[in-house]
């Protein structure tokens, strides 16, 4: 069988490289009218969790410019994050450990203040995290710990009235306490006492349906981190699908309860079948920024004309640029913070297209040259083996 030249499987290659996925992306969501796509958001809460990680982290100059960057991308309401500790499940102290991640108190009080001189709005939202390093979602209240808890979120809830903070989370992913419907009704009432402005609880996707305090809150508070299909390389079709699946049932339980719904959290990370379990911050995998964009798309598509959809609150933005991960959830410097200034500011895609194009014409022209390069070298090798016989 004849061989095949080297030049021919080139071909192949730059073929394959103008068909690249990430420009048929681009292609299909500038076939959207790009001046609707950013009024169908006109009246969603545009906001993003800015996360820091060191106790120090707010003082840094690293915190204003990415703040800057932030705003940058249309963002409006800007999730303020930090941690609080306490030792194991059933432990009933808790307190700032600055040996893991938690942040100054004064910082956070001041950047309150910085966060307002952008014109941004603020949604104040204290964690709690076990120093074991278990999911938050493992305690298990008391009594003793429900007066903590109270006492730690009412102290912060004070500060967030004192400083016009515009919104308040009392709690997220606290599971294994939701049962508990009495004492967190009597923790929202004391945080409704000093902090006269909305609250929400922050509930994970698979939880939501099993609090009976919603009534008691003024959003449906949802950490949307659902599964959207079991590829690993889906399309935004299959993304889609994957988000119509959920919507009649968070539309009904809106209904249900007379709120509308924030997603207190939803993420993607930049990696391949990240869409199959977007939660999971440890999965292995490469790199895919590609499927990171269309969960994004495939996210302000599904929302954008649903009424009942207050908030979304993406995760994460880092405070310190340094914290980034190649394959982590901030879409910073990727192809997903295209779509969010897209989505968020109305900025056009064109140039996304136009830089995909270049990548793809730059590459080919590359391998075009690397082709003709060894066709050379091997007409040369043949030319010098037929002069030495």
């Amino acid at each position: 069988m004849q061989k095949r030249k080297p030049f021919s499987y080139v071909l192949i290659i730059i073929l394959l490289s103008y068909s690249n996925p990430t420009c048929q992306i681009s292609k299909k969501v500038l076939s959207l009218n790009e001046n609707n796509s950013f009024q169908l958001l006109s009246s969603i809460q545009k906001g993003f969790s800015f996360t820091p990680w060191e106790e120090n982290s707010l003082k840094k100059i690293e915190a204003n410019n990415s703040l800057l960057e932030l705003k940058e991308t249309g963002t409006e309401w800007v999730v303020l994050c930090f941690w609080y500790f306490q030792d194991e499940r059933t432990s009933t102290v808790i307190e700032p450990d600055y040996n893991l991640y938690s942040v100054n108190i004064s910082d956070v009080i001041s950047y309150i203040d910085i966060i307002h001189e952008q014109n941004m709005k603020v949604v104040l939202k204290p964690m709690l995290d076990l120093r074991t390093g278990e999911w938050r979602a493992y305690i298990e209240p008391s009594e003793e710990w429900f007066k903590a808890y109270t006492e730690f979120i009412t102290f912060w809830a004070e500060i967030a009235q004192s400083k016009g903070v515009e919104f308040f989370v009392v709690g997220c992913e606290l599971d294994g306490t939701i049962s508990d419907t009495n004492n967190w009704i009597k923790t929202i009432n004391a945080v409704r006492e000093v902090y006269k402005g909305p609250i929400t609880y922050a509930a994970n996707y698979d939880i939501y349906e099993q609090i009976d305090f919603w009534d008691y809150l003024d959003y449906i508070g949802i950490n949307a981190y659902f599964p959207l299909s079991d590829t690993t390389n889906p399309t935004l079709e299959q993304l889609k699908v994957g988000w119509d699946g959920y919507i009649p049932q968070l539309h009904s339980f809106s209904l249900q309860h007379n709120r509308s719904i924030i997603f207190t959290e939803i993420g993607y990370r930049s990696l391949n079948g990240a869409n199959k379990d977007p939660w999971n911050w440890e999965r292995k995998g490469i790199k895919d920024e590609r499927e990171q964009y269309l969960c994004y798309e495939a996210t302000f598509e599904t929302i954008a004309n649903l009424s009942w959809i207050a908030g979304l609150y993406w995760w994460n933005w880092e405070v310190n640029p340094e914290d980034e991960s190649a394959t982590g959830y901030s879409p910073h410097n990727k192809l997903a913070e295209k779509i969010l200034k897209h989505w968020y500011k109305g900025e056009p895609l064109k140039d996304l297209l136009k830089r995909n194009v270049y990548v793809w014409m730059i590459t080919g022209s590359v391998l075009i040259m690397a082709a003709f390069f060894v066709v050379f070298l091997k007409y040369r090798r043949k030319l010098s083996l037929s002069k030495k016989t």
